[in-house]
């Protein structure tokens, strides 16, 4: 009967070194943001209608520049990989 004890008290430890371990990786590949930039080149058009749906963050806008839109990104998360559409 303490043979089978000891058996068990082992497999626990083991699972929990294992999830430990999982969970560990998981998190540290989250911590690592991925990104990019987008240009939406302003071409010969005199006015736009933008609209932007924004989930969380920060969002800086300003005028003035060559081109419709350009930014840079930021995500930990594919699913949070921001959507740009436009119609001119």
């Amino acid at each position: 009967m303490k043979s089978q004890t000891k058996k068990r008290i082992i497999l626990l430890i083991l699972s929990f070194l294992v999830f430990s371990f999982i969970a560990y990786e998981s998190n540290t590949n989250a911590d690592e943001a991925t990104g990019g930039k987008e240009v939406i080149p302003l071409g010969e058009v005199d006015s736009l209608k933008v609209r932007i749906k924004f989930g969380a963050g920060r969002l800086d806008l300003t005028s003035g520049k060559e081109d419709f839109f350009e930014g840079d990104f930021q995500y930990e998360n594919s699913i949070l990989k921001p959507h740009i559409n436009y119609k001119v």
